[in-house]
């Protein structure tokens, strides 16, 4: 385990990672030449907690899976209770970041670690969708994709439809947008390859296409800070774009 950081929910929770821009150039395998970024929300709801790690790329999944990494008492993402929101796999610096979110009150909730071929990954996380799973995390990794999907006791029966968009840095609000007003939810948000493109998975239930409300924000360039309006929630953050903060309700 190179670092941790976990934050006990009451009242804030955190973003995913931020996306973009993390890891020197050329790499180096000092354990030390990648940085992950991310930023806190006050809210008003109570048992969560929100943790972020890094550890040593060979290590991955055996560490996420295991919750040895960033594991603080029972907070860690190997719990049933857990949902990985993120995940950056950086093969050439010896490393990968991820973020989780923890319901202190919920369980039942089941990892699935993916690999595909960048070509079959629209038809990879089909398949999981119409298998009542939800792709939480996605990462580029030397040549291929990894993802993770879950899904939960409590609902073994929803079939959800997904689209996987890629898009520039720049490029990543607008795809978001057009995601939320097909309906879909943005619920992983991750490298696609080593030029800065970014992956963005949409996923709805299956016949609902009723636009979702959505909301791209600049940076605020401080710790704690507030939704742009009540009910929305951060699906990610884009590191470079000019509106960065994606939120949907």
């Amino acid at each position: 385990m190179v670092s941790r950081d976990v934050l006990t929910s009451t009242p804030s929770i955190g973003t995913p990672l931020w996306i973009g821009g993390n890891c020197s150039e050329p790499p180096t395998m000092n354990l030390a030449g990648c940085t992950w970024g991310y930023d806190r929300f006050t809210v008003t709801q109570t048992g969560l907690a929100v943790g972020y790690g890094s550890a040593t790329y060979e290590g991955f999944p055996a560490e996420l899976q295991g919750g040895t990494v960033s594991q603080i008492g029972d907070i860690t993402p190997a719990s049933a209770s857990s949902v990985v929101t993120s995940l950056d796999l950086e093969a050439p610096s010896g490393l990968y970041g991820v973020s989780w979110i923890q319901d202190l009150n919920q369980t039942g909730f089941s990892m699935n670690v993916i690999s595909s071929a960048p070509a079959d990954l629209a038809a990879a996380i089909t398949t999981e969708g119409q298998s009542s799973r939800v792709v939480t995390a996605i990462s580029y990794d030397s040549g291929h994709v990894t993802f993770l999907s879950y899904d939960w006791q409590g609902d073994t029966t929803s079939v959800y439809e997904t689209q996987v968009s890629t898009a520039s840095t720049s490029g990543a609000p607008a795809a978001a947008a057009e995601l939320a007003q097909q309906g879909y939810i943005i619920t992983a948000l991750g490298r696609a390859d080593d030029s800065g493109d970014i992956y963005l998975v949409g996923t709805r239930v299956a016949g609902d296409t009723v636009a979702r409300p959505f909301i791209a924000a600049s940076f605020y360039g401080v710790p704690v800070e507030q939704p742009p309006q009540e009910g929305y929630a951060v699906v990610g953050v884009v590191s470079g774009a000019a509106n960065g903060y994606l939120f949907e309700r």
